[in-house]
């Protein structure tokens, strides 16, 4: 029995072959599960249908209350599971249960991330690119000692 990972259509094989595509959905693949673009593309559909309200600053991150930026899944596999949060509150979230990368893990509480976001307005920089900075300098450092 082969089960569709992406619409969970079932079917008999015909051969011992895999099979090209999904009878059900047409998904060339069929045996790989969606990843966060499915999720991304979900929740950005929802927007669109007015499902969920859009991020144009009326609405408020529910960790720091500071205007929303992101959607923030904590899991994939729910993908309109989400949180209205800030850019600086969803990396300190650290990465989603079953997420993709995830390479930097942040233990802000909400007034210290409202002071970094504060911080990186004031010196015009993002957080990411503040923080790919400081990881890339700490390696180097370590790689040189």
């Amino acid at each position: 029995m082969n089960t569709c990972l992406r619409c969970n259509h079932q079917w008999e094989p015909r051969t011992k072959q895999k099979p090209k595509q999904c009878p059900g959905c047409k998904s060339p693949r069929w045996w790989l599960p969606i990843t966060t673009g499915g999720a991304h593309a979900k929740v950005q559909m929802a927007v669109q249908r007015g499902d969920l309200p859009a991020l144009d600053g009326s609405v408020a991150c529910v960790d720091c209350g500071q205007p929303a930026t992101d959607y923030d899944h904590r899991d994939y596999s729910k993908p309109l599971d989400v949180d209205p949060v800030c850019h600086v509150c969803n990396l300190a979230r650290g990465p989603a249960l079953n997420g993709i990368g995830g390479l930097v893990r942040m233990s802000l509480t909400p007034d210290e991330a409202h002071k970094f976001k504060v911080w990186c307005a004031e010196n015009k920089t993002s957080a990411s690119a503040f923080l790919t900075k400081k990881i890339k300098s700490l390696l180097k450092r370590e790689n040189n000692a």
